[in-house]
């Protein structure tokens, strides 16, 4: 980055914590910037700690800053290390609901007709099977391996999304601007990269990141079934599980990764009502644009 670039950084961040009325927003920032300090801390952080029969079960202190267990690993240390494969989890379900999920509603909602309705009843049909029956067979089928996992929170977790995209596209087709670009001629394909496109990305994006959340307490409850990862992996799911035994003598085992747990769930959640709110604010101006 040469001189040019980092005067232009700085005066972005300056611009977007001082002025009020720029597009840029702060609190969204600070959130993100939490987000991405703390998956790269657990990936630069060694894989593994040694286990130490004199600091077991130690409380809080400035060498341990949140304990240690009662094999005497640092809490900190796991916690941090815990962000790694949860997020792993979160975001390749996030990437499969943002592909497949947005997909397969606009197709459903572009093409219409009795195509969308075959394709909503097979959401239907599969969504009437229980969660709790599928998030427990399909780990034991496939095996207590990161594939599995996935495979089980994230084989319905779609449906939403597509749902959501699929009523959006139906919308948009109705609009007074797609039907002159039809008019005037324009292919299908133009009309999707023109119109349809840009005023469903801000709201899938937006979907996505508010079911991110999900796909991490998915994972925990799963820990918490006997059915999650296991040893020598770490998450956040498996240190609150593998504590349970401890809470009433060392209530702070568990305590401490079920507070980063709940955080990273809100600070995600309310990054994504952050964005809805701007997507909602900019469609009226992509309308206005692309029409």
């Amino acid at each position: 980055m040469d001189k040019f670039d980092r005067l232009n950084s700085h005066a972005f961040a300056e611009n977007c914590f001082k002025d009020k009325n720029s597009n840029c927003d702060p609190v969204l920032l600070a959130e993100f910037i939490f987000i991405v300090l703390i998956i790269f801390l657990s990936v630069i952080l060694p894989d593994h700690l040694s286990e130490t029969k004199w600091d077991m079960n130690m409380f809080p202190s400035s060498e341990h800053l949140f304990g240690t267990d009662d094999l005497g690993r640092d809490i900190f240390f796991r916690t941090i290390k815990g962000t790694k494969i949860s997020m792993t989890i979160a975001i390749i379900g996030g990437l499969i609901e943002l592909f497949i999920g947005g997909g397969y509603g606009a197709v459903a909602g572009y093409i219409g007709g009795k195509t969308e309705f075959f394709m909503m009843r097979i959401l239907d049909v599969f969504s009437s099977i229980p969660y709790l029956v599928l998030v427990t067979l399909i780990p034991i089928s496939l095996g207590r391996n990161l594939f599995g996992i996935i495979v089980a929170i994230t084989f319905t977790g779609w449906f939403s999304t597509g749902r959501v995209i699929r009523g959006e596209v139906l919308h948009l087709k109705e609009e007074n601007y797609v039907k002159a670009s039809k008019l005037m001629g324009a292919s299908p394909f133009s009309v999707v990269k023109n119109h349809i496109f840009p005023n469903i990305i801000g709201i899938l994006s937006a979907s996505v990141i508010m079911n991110i959340p999900k796909y991490i307490f998915a994972e925990a409850f799963l820990q918490i079934l006997g059915l999650g990862l296991g040893y020598p992996n770490i998450t956040w799911g498996m240190m609150i599980s593998g504590s349970q035994e401890n809470l009433f003598f060392y209530p702070y085992q568990i305590v401490f990764p079920g507070i980063v747990l709940v955080t990273v769930i809100f600070v995600i959640t309310h990054m994504g009502e952050r964005i809805k709110k701007m997507v909602n604010g900019n469609r009226l101006h992509w309308r206005g644009y692309y029409g």
